[in-house]
């Protein structure tokens, strides 16, 4: 992907327009995308200021803190996006592991779920579902089949997709007799 022309035509924009924040905002994901994480916080830093209720743009401010092993900053950004998401969304039900899946940032994902996890104890199978799928972006087919067995074991219903995932993930894993369980 050319991300370098997309920062050159956006640099082109900021001179025009100073203060837009999408602009601003755009500039802080090319940086991303170029894991020059420092310049995208500069840019999601002045974004926020524009506009301070924006929780992508924190999410991504913590983002780049963790990117950059700032931990302590990034939770406390990830805190401020759980606390400020919409009541009954999937962050709220799930946490900032919603947003690094959104963002195919997989083991940020799988990482977050666990921590969210383990501070509400929550019992959602869909949590382990997602989890599930964390690990399969990653080919870690163990942590991937016994995420999905979770989310069976505490599920009311046998999804049959969630089974397939199961037993998919234990096939690939060479486990194939809990794969023939689970297809």
């Amino acid at each position: 992907k050319k991300y370098w022309l997309a920062q050159v035509q956006y640099s082109k924009l900021l001179k025009i327009s100073p203060n837009s924040e999408s602009i601003l905002f755009n500039m802080g994901l090319i940086f991303e995308k170029l894991s020059d994480f420092d310049n995208a916080l500069v840019y999601f830093n002045k974004a926020e200021s524009i506009t301070t209720s924006n929780i992508n743009y924190k999410y991504h401010i913590g983002y780049c803190h963790e990117m950059l092993g700032e931990l302590e900053d990034a939770e406390i950004y990830y805190g401020v996006v759980e606390a400020d998401s919409e009541e009954g969304s999937d962050i709220e039900k799930y946490g900032v592991g919603i947003l690094h899946a959104r963002n195919n940032h997989w083991d940020c994902a799988a990482r977050a779920y666990d921590s969210f996890d383990k501070k509400y104890g929550t019992n959602d199978p869909k949590l382990y579902y997602r989890k599930g799928v964390a690990f399969e972006a990653m080919h870690k087919w163990d942590k991937a089949a016994s995420s999905y067995e979770k989310a069976l074991e505490k599920s009311p219903l046998r999804y049959a997709s969630w089974c397939y995932k199961c037993g998919q993930s234990y096939e690939k894993s060479g486990q194939f007799q809990n794969a023939v369980v689970y297809y």
